[in-house]
């Protein structure tokens, strides 16, 4: 708590560039982060382990709570207030406030991305990570830092990890009602998360593909933009959800079975459902 509160409780007033300074701020931003491990173990000694999912979320909420503190400092001292009035100055100010306020929220979206796999199991972390990967880059809209991108983007791609190259997802659970079942919301909703995504970046995305931040450009071409690949991820999850459902229904056996024994009506819903796809 020291290390993340006491910066941000400073008065401005005894050292009016504090704000523009990294130290600081990476100080109270890194701090849970860093804290984390002995805290972990030392919460499974005393509390157990039935409920240390609790732990990176109290974490996650104590970041949110700096986040108000930072947004307010930044707030009362706008560059003409602390004796900042050059454009340069003002420029370097609203860069240390993004900087600032990116990375506090990033701390609190990671100890959630902690949090759901320590209390939660099978589809459910991939679910909930596919709902962060979406506020993150919702989240992108109000603070436009390059690294809220690439969190976003690190979700993501954990997610069409997980549901399209995981072959431990058939074994999830047993068949149930055909099409409304498991299946459908395992995948189902990622995709929605990934479509809504897409929406969010694409709204404040720049014209130009030369503005995109450096390390995007050298990964990805100039035609490939990151709400394009959302889109082709969801698109690519929507048409894995038709085959598993299809499976589903002509598995003989109590799970799901991708290369069950073909037959005539098997081929005839998969050619009407990849037609209608």
């Amino acid at each position: 708590l020291v290390f993340l509160l006491v910066p941000l409780l400073f008065p401005v007033r005894l050292r009016p560039a504090w704000l523009l300074r990294r130290a600081p701020l990476l100080a109270s931003g890194l701090a849970g982060p860093l804290f984390f491990f002995p805290i972990h173990k030392l919460w499974r000694a005393t509390l157990g382990s039935g409920a240390q999912g609790a732990l990176p979320v109290l974490l996650g909420a104590l970041s949110m709570l700096a986040l108000a503190l930072l947004r307010r400092r930044f707030a009362e001292s706008e560059p003409a207030g602390v004796g900042h009035e050059s454009p340069l100055d003002a420029a370097a100010f609203a860069r240390a406030r993004l900087r600032g306020l990116a990375l506090l929220a990033a701390v609190a979206v990671g100890f959630i991305s902690v949090a759901i796999p320590m209390q939660l199991e099978r589809e459910w972390i991939t679910i909930g990570w596919a709902i962060e990967a979406g506020a993150v880059w919702w989240l992108y809209r109000r603070l436009p830092h390059a690294g809220l991108r690439y969190l976003g983007l690190a979700l993501y791609v954990t997610v069409a990890v997980r549901l399209l190259l995981n072959p431990e997802v058939l074994r999830y659970h047993p068949r149930g009602l055909p099409v409304f079942n498991w299946i459908l919301y395992t995948y189902g909703v990622p995709a929605l998360c990934f479509l809504l995504g897409a929406f969010a970046l694409a709204s404040v995305e720049p014209a130009d593909p030369n503005e995109r931040p450096r390390l995007e450009r050298a990964l990805f071409p100039p035609w490939l933009r990151l709400p394009t690949l959302s889109r082709g991820l969801a698109l690519l999850l929507l048409f894995w959800l038709i085959n598993l459902e299809i499976a589903d229904y002509f598995s003989p056996g109590r799970y799901v079975e991708i290369y069950a024994e073909r037959g005539a009506a098997r081929d005839l819903a998969t050619s009407v459902s990849w037609g209608l796809y």
